[in-house]
């Protein structure tokens, strides 16, 4: 594309362009609610460019967090002694301990992502109402099916 010759400055070629600028960020300020994420991030001190953030390695930091929490949480799920079962806001089982197969007689690979209930009878399912109210629950199941 042609707008000018060779010694054409290289923000003239931008502004043609219409290329949207990165977001400069002071490195010792950290990042802004203000970034534009659809260009990479400059990171500069006083005199220079000290490197970029995408918005890719800025979401894998959560990730990467919620990666370490869930191994914390599966963790301590595993080595206490009680069943343990999470369920997701619909009442899908979204975890069961080995202690819940074993006391539940029910694997894990035929609840995980099911719904509460097909298990267990409705009314033995105190969970269903402690979902509502956004509690946590020591015991959630008192029956089988």
């Amino acid at each position: 594309m042609a707008i000018g010759n060779d010694s054409t400055p290289i923000i003239d070629w931008l502004l043609h362009l219409n290329w949207l600028p990165s977001t400069v960020v002071s490195a010792d300020k950290g990042l802004t609610a203000e970034v534009d994420w659809r260009r990479p991030v400059l990171f500069k001190d006083e005199r220079e460019y000290m490197g970029i953030l995408t918005s890719g390695k800025e979401i894998a930091k959560p990730k990467k967090e919620n990666h370490k929490i869930s191994a914390y949480f599966k963790t301590l799920a595993e080595t206490i002694s009680d069943s343990v079962t999470a369920v997701d806001e619909a009442g899908n089982v979204v975890y069961w301990n080995t202690t819940a197969e074993e006391t539940y007689k029910i694997k894990k690979k035929f609840i995980l992502g099911k719904r509460i209930g097909e298990h267990f009878n409705d009314e033995s399912v105190i969970l269903h109402r402690i979902l509502s109210e956004g509690r946590a629950c020591k015991r959630g199941v008192s029956s089988s099916k």
